[in-house]
């Protein structure tokens, strides 16, 4: 890390962090005008929904590989290789006739969001002063969040006015302007040959080289806090209109500015005072908020609830994350990274799945009162976890 890197918001990590919106506003555009798309093609809804969920199946399975392609391949490359493939995939919506062959580029579409989630993440860590990497790896997030409050409209707007192909061909654009502005970016590859042994990587592609099997409980924990995330984004709306809760897209401009704020101050947090300090309350709030949101029947409580757990969201989503990449080192980023996104990926497609089967059975209440409790023993699993380190350490010969 040259000397401007030594600070945090050094030209490189400023630079990265505006291509990350860039690519995030035009992921953004496309995410809800994709379906209707599809339903115009003669898909169902059931198909239409499968679009969705093949997207994040294929994002899942190539989440390891792509972790260990970045640690020993050009991240750089990785980056601008795998932004092109998503302008290409959704260009190749726009020009797509039948249902078929938009699955194909979604499968294609999948597949390099992965590769650019792990290796942005992977790349900005070169930027990023080690004793700030909490912090920095919030900050990563605050493209997304503001990508959500403008990419939706904006694609949507376009497709009403124009037709999906104007939005898809916009978003192509999008894509394609930051994977040749990546290439401005400097970096400096340093190949696994250069590494030592405990550093790098064999040329033999390992289980370990896919899946870091310490990284296994914030995984996990990563998970709880994902699942959450997709009960809430699925069923908010119905949950609203089964209870006469009118205005209820004010839940998801509360929950943004919430992400935002938080974003700005969770790692420093995490910097300054370390994980624990900030996992127990970021999971306690977030459990509340799920109970708070299980008996509410109104909009303010409501809205109450779309703060605290956005706030615990934010909290604890870049704590993890950040943690993980600390354990491993930064030969290691990237493995660190897919294993971290793998157990949030999971937790993101079970939420729904098990969201919906306990709310057809049991209702709306007993299903967010049952995530606020999965929350809760998000904290009694890593109270668990940091029990047994104590134990381990306590028992370790001392050197």
């Amino acid at each position: 890390m040259d000397g401007d890197s030594q600070r945090l918001w050094n030209r490189q990590f400023i630079f990265l962090l505006s291509l990350s919106a860039v690519t995030a506003t035009a992921f953004n555009m496309v995410t809800p005008a994709l379906p209707l798309f599809a339903v115009e093609l003669g898909a169902g809804l059931t198909i239409a929904g499968t679009l969705a969920g093949i997207f994040a199946i294929t994002a899942l399975v190539v989440r390891p590989f792509s972790g260990a392609a970045v640690d020993r391949l050009n991240k750089k490359r990785l980056l601008v290789v795998s932004t092109a493939l998503m302008a290409l995939a959704v260009m190749g919506y726009s020009q797509s006739r039948s249902v078929a062959v938009l699955f194909l580029f979604r499968i294609l579409h999948g597949a390099a969001f992965s590769v650019s989630g792990t290796t942005n993440t992977s790349l900005a860590c070169a930027y990023i002063p080690p004793r700030r990497l909490g912090e920095g790896v919030g900050y990563l997030g605050l493209g997304f969040i503001l990508a959500t409050a403008i990419g939706p409209s904006l694609g949507l707007g376009l497709a009403e006015r124009y037709g999906y192909q104007v939005t898809f061909t916009a978003s192509a654009v999008l894509f394609a302007l930051a994977a040749g502005l990546m290439l401005l970016l400097p970096y400096r590859h340093q190949p696994a040959a250069a590494l030592s042994p405990e550093e790098g990587s064999t040329g033999r592609l390992r289980l370990g080289d896919l899946f870091a099997r310490d990284l296994l409980i914030y995984a996990a924990l990563a998970a709880i806090v994902s699942l959450s995330n997709g009960v809430v984004a699925t069923f908010v709306s119905l949950f609203a209109q089964e209870r006469g809760i009118p205005n209820i897209g004010l839940f998801f401009t509360v929950s943004a500015v919430s992400m935002l704020a938080m974003r700005l101050v969770g790692g420093r947090l995490l910097d300054r005072y370390g994980l624990s300090r900030v996992l127990y309350p970021a999971y306690a709030v977030a459990g509340l908020s799920m109970l708070l949101l299980a008996a509410s029947r109104t909009l303010p409580p409501v809205l109450v609830a779309s703060m605290l757990r956005s706030l615990g969201q934010s909290a604890a989503q870049p704590a993890l994350q950040a943690t993980c990449i600390r354990k491993l080192g930064p030969a290691r980023t990237g493995v660190a990274t897919s294993t971290f996104f793998v157990g949030a990926d999971v937790g993101q497609g079970l939420g729904p799945i098990i969201g919906g089967a306990v709310s057809e059975t049991m209702g709306y209440s007993a299903m967010y009162a049952g995530t606020g409790v999965v929350l809760m023993l998000g904290m009694v699993l890593y109270a668990w976890y940091e029990r047994r380190q104590r134990a381990r350490q306590s028992e370790a010969p001392a050197s």
